[in-house]
């Protein structure tokens, strides 16, 4: 397994992350076949989200730059973050 990249997790939460990683310890899955039995909240109710950022906006602290949170810088953290994952 080492050198090998783990799954695409993009829009993915930390509990999403776990889930994956304890479906794979529990079946012997490799964590890409066990990704498939994910679906992540982004993806299963992105209406749910967009209301939390509303909500948050300039309420907040931003939990990834200073300051409050401000919506509208969200979506171009959007289109070039992501988590990467090496498997070692």
């Amino acid at each position: 397994m080492a050198g090998r990249e783990a799954p695409d997790c993009i829009g993915w939460t930390g509990a999403e992350i776990r889930a994956c990683c304890d479906i794979s310890f529990r079946t012997g899955m490799d964590l890409e076949a066990a990704a498939k039995f994910i679906v992540p909240v982004s993806k299963s109710s992105p209406e749910s989200i967009m209301q939390l950022r509303a909500m948050a906006n300039g309420k907040f602290i931003d939990a990834h730059r200073p300051g409050m949170y401000d919506i509208n810088r969200v979506e171009a953290r959007e289109t070039t973050s992501g988590r990467k994952i090496t498997l070692e």
